[in-house]
C-alpha cells in the first residue's frame, strides 16, 4: 500500500495533502470467492452464480468486475476473506507516516470526487490522492 502510494506521488509530482483510501465492499469478495471455487475464468458461471446468490444488484457492475477478476484469481495467493479496513485503520498512523500525508481510510466511502472507490478490489484498495 506504501508502495503503492509513494508511485502515484512519483507520477503526480506533487506533495499530497490527503490520501483516501477504498477498500472493496463484500459483494466483490464473495464474487472473488465464487471465481476461485470455481477455478478457471469462466465470467458466465461467476455471473450466474452471483447472480443467483444475490450478490449485487448492479448486473452491470457485477459483470465489469467478473471481467477484472477472472484475470487476478490466477496472479493472486488467496488467503481467504480480511477486513481490509481494520487492517489499514490499525496501520494508519504508520502509513501516514510513511507517505508523509494524512490518510482516510473508507468502508463505505462518503468522499470519493473521483469515483475512485470503484477500483476498489480485494487485496487491491483504490486510492485517491489529493
Amino acid at each position: 500500500m506504501v508502495n503503492d502510494i509513494n508511485e502515484i506521488k512519483k507520477i503526480i509530482e506533487a506533495k499530497p495533502e490527503k490520501i483516501h483510501i477504498y477498500v472493496a465492499p463484500g459483494w466483490k469478495w464473495d464474487v472473488f470467492e465464487i471465481a476461485r471455487e470455481i477455478g478457471k475464468p469462466d465470467i458466465g458461471q461467476i455471473m450466474g452464480r452471483s447472480i443467483k446468490e444475490h450478490l449485487h444488484d448492479n448486473k452491470k457492475e457485477l459483470a465489469d468486475y467478473a471481467k477484472k477478476i477472472v484475470k487476478r484469481t490466477t496472479k493472486i495467493n488467496y488467503v481467504g476473506k480480511i477486513d481490509e479496513y481494520s487492517v489499514i485503520n490499525d496501520a494508519l498512523e504508520f502509513i501516514s507516516r510513511e507517505v508523509g500525508s494524512e490518510v482516510v481510510v473508507y468502508k463505505n466511502p462518503t468522499y470519493d470526487p473521483e469515483g475512485k472507490s470503484g477500483n476498489a478490489m480485494p487485496y487491491k484498495p483504490a486510492i485517491y490522492i489529493e
